[in-house]
């Protein structure tokens, strides 16, 4: 296995721990702030709504994306660590800057 795997499957989950970080934290926080919920209500809520929602919703944005947007000819290992690398530092400057987005 090539190490650029490697470097690709560490980027890929700390993107994913940031998403959800990010993410997670402007949905709880409306719940919270407007007082719909009590904290650990919404975190439950929120816990088992972002697990469920591929399999009640699907994926057929990602399905979309991964068909139609996408080139697969075009994609390496170098280009999936670039857009990675993007995604990582435009989740920490949004997060650190309090600029609402979302990565998902």
């Amino acid at each position: 296995m090539p190490f650029q795997l490697y470097i690709v499957i560490a980027l890929a989950l700390t993107f994913d721990f940031l998403n959800g970080v990010h993410d997670s934290s402007n949905i709880v926080a409306t719940m919270i702030a407007s007082r719909a919920f009590r904290p650990n209500m919404a975190l439950g809520l929120t816990a088992v709504a972002n697990f469920l929602g591929p399999f009640l919703f699907g994926v057929a944005v990602a399905t979309t994306i991964g068909d139609e947007v996408a080139e697969s000819h075009a994609l390496n290992l170098e280009v999936i660590i670039a857009c990675l690398v993007g995604a990582i530092v435009w989740n920490i400057l949004t997060w650190v800057l309090g600029i609402p987005s979302s990565s998902s």
